[in-house]
């Protein structure tokens, strides 16, 4: 009898012992797994789409290079290329022009000039195929807007000795044609350039008169 309780008493143990941790193991791993995996995948299905279209959107936008081979950008310009010297057009060089675009333009503006519309260079029909202007001169098709001197060309940075001028050249690929001619007025033309402008650059230069 005492050996036959002994058994009883232990195989009650024994599964008395067992069963709380299955019980333990259940519980948890249930509740856990439910509110974690469903809400987690409906907020990135919704965000990537979004996401990725307004990336798409502003990628056009600020992503030409453009550079000179004759000043650093914010650096100084050379006298060449100004009133104190041969008062030549600068060279330029770009690329990542998007595609579709039909037409280049470019103004340069004198942010340090006596008006906010202080236009030292207007050029428009440059064609996108091209990758640069050299210096002094345009390629074919491409003509040249009148300066705030009044004349079609480049306008040699001048200005007071001592004054320093910040000169913008600021660059568009315009997705239409604008079939501007030789003379043109350049305020007029930026205007229209809101509604047609695939992308755009920007460098900048310096220079001081002596």
């Amino acid at each position: 009898t005492t050996a036959s309780t002994q058994a009883t008493t232990a195989t009650t143990t024994s599964t008395a012992a067992k069963s709380p941790p299955a019980k333990a193991k259940k519980t948890p791993s249930t509740t856990a797994s439910k509110p974690t995996t469903q809400p987690a995948k409906a907020p990135p299905a919704k965000t990537s789409g979004t996401s990725s279209q307004t990336s798409k959107a502003l990628a056009a936008l600020g992503k030409i290079t453009l550079t000179s081979s004759a000043f650093k950008a914010g650096g100084a310009i050379p006298t060449r290329y100004t009133c104190d010297g041969a008062d030549v057009s600068p060279p330029l060089e770009w690329h990542g022009v998007p595609k579709g675009t039909a037409e280049l333009f470019l103004l340069a503006i004198d942010l340090s000039g006596s008006s906010s519309d202080a236009i030292q260079w207007a050029v428009a029909g440059i064609p996108p195929s091209a990758s640069g202007l050299s210096a002094g001169s345009l390629p074919a098709g491409a003509v040249a807007g009148l300066n705030s001197a009044g004349k079609a060309g480049w306008d040699g940075v001048c200005g007071a000795k001592g004054q320093v001028h910040h000169v913008a050249f600021l660059f568009y690929a315009l997705k239409q044609k604008f079939g501007l001619q030789s003379g043109f007025n350049p305020i007029t033309a930026r205007n229209a350039l809101k509604g047609s402008t695939l992308g755009t650059g920007l460098t900048l230069g310096v220079y001081s008169r002596p």
